[in-house]
């Protein structure tokens, strides 16, 4: 039989100040300009008691937490805002529970978390920009007899922007370090990740765009009881997209993705890959609809070699908003080390939708394939 009784005493209190400032200049030291500045203070506290009564057991319980902090973040600039903007976040919050039992034993649970965040804006109206940004984060928990962990978080990133309307492009490179540690035995996790991203646009007329998306994944794993184990991703990805009327009635949308999986340590899978798909839609007259699209796929690992080559084609028709009526022919080709496989198949098929008065739907379809 289990019984639970709990009645709880609950007072809070919280203090919030903030403040915002957005002129062209709050404070000037010559070359140094402060814009805006905005904090926080936070104040807390919730007291409880409680009785439970469990496999006949009765127990009696106080909960007291506290929790406060302070938050500072400012805005300034360099010579002018349009040459190099500053921000700054900076916060501190600590927080602590406290747990009291007459039965079973009591804990106290204390909690701080702190950051320091820094950016910077380089030309930030200009055809060209730099943004720069640097975090540091820490978060301790301490629980009395149990444990005590410490977590850090470090990210550098930086991004380069290129904004013309020949060839707009952007470059970015991001770094986190992430280490979590318990104090008392020494027991750690670090993680590590490298990202490196290149995204260039062009369009050469009004009906297409293309795109082309140049990425470097790395990644790095390791704890007291493991050895490092690093992934590294290369990607690229193709895009175009081209419209050949001026209706949009027929178009053409195409896509090459690349990737080469590399590394070493527990868990890692290295392979290659490669996709290419092409897609060709035309809207006819009469409600006809043809759509066609080729897809293929390469993929090299250690065990095995895997190659898929998929041809599709439908034509459809709509007639009014009832009848949807439509032909399907489709090719594979799977070929792999340890085996070969083909198939064809078509297909054609009907679907008939009404409404009918009492608001219900009427709903009849009929598919035929061969396989």
């Amino acid at each position: 039989m289990k019984k639970a009784k709990f009645h709880i005493l609950l007072l809070l209190t919280q203090i919030a100040i903030t403040g915002a400032f957005a002129q062209n200049s709050l404070l000037g030291l010559g070359f140094w300009n402060l814009t805006n500045v905005n904090g926080e203070i936070r104040l807390g506290a919730s007291y409880g008691e409680g009785n439970t009564n469990l496999y006949n057991m009765k127990d009696h319980s106080r909960s007291t937490n506290l929790y406060g902090g302070l938050a500072l973040r400012t805005g300034s600039y360099i010579w002018s805002p349009n040459f190099i903007k500053l921000d700054v976040d900076g916060a501190y919050f600590p927080s602590s529970n406290k747990n009291i039992y007459q039965i079973f034993p009591n804990y106290v649970d204390m909690m701080n978390q702190e950051r320091l965040h820094l950016g910077a804006t380089i030309l930030p109206t200009k055809p060209v920009s730099l943004t720069l940004q640097y975090n540091a984060d820490q978060a301790y928990d301490s629980r009395e007899n149990l444990t005590d962990i410490r977590t850090n978080t470090k990210t550098y990133s930086g991004i380069l922007s290129f904004k013309p309307k020949v060839f707009p492009f952007n470059i970015s490179a991001t770094e986190n370090d992430w280490t979590t540690k318990e104090l008392a035995t020494g027991h750690y996790y670090q993680y590590n990740q490298k990202n490196y991203d290149a995204h260039f646009s062009k369009s050469f007329g009004k009906r297409d765009r293309s795109e082309l998306i140049i990425t470097r994944h790395d990644y790095t794993t390791q704890s007291q009881t493991m050895s490092p184990a690093r992934s590294i991703y290369n990607n690229f990805d193709l895009r175009n997209f081209h419209y050949f009327d001026s209706a949009k009635k027929l178009y053409l949308n195409s896509d090459l993705f690349g990737t080469d999986q590399s590394g070493a340590g527990l868990g890692v899978n290295v392979y290659d890959q490669f996709k290419w798909n092409e897609n060709l839609y035309f809207k006819l007259p009469h409600n006809f609809r043809f759509n066609s699209g080729y897809n293929y796929q390469y993929t090299s690992q250690a065990s095995e070699n895997i190659s898929i080559n998929n041809v599709v084609a439908d034509l459809s028709h709509q007639l009014y908003q009832s009848l949807h009526s439509d032909v399907n022919a489709q090719f594979t080709s799977n070929n792999q080390t340890s085996y070969n496989e083909h198939s064809f198949k078509e297909s054609i098929g009907f679907t008939y939708i009404k409404k009918l008065p009492t608001k219900g739907v009427l709903t009849m379809s009929y598919n035929y394939a061969l396989l």
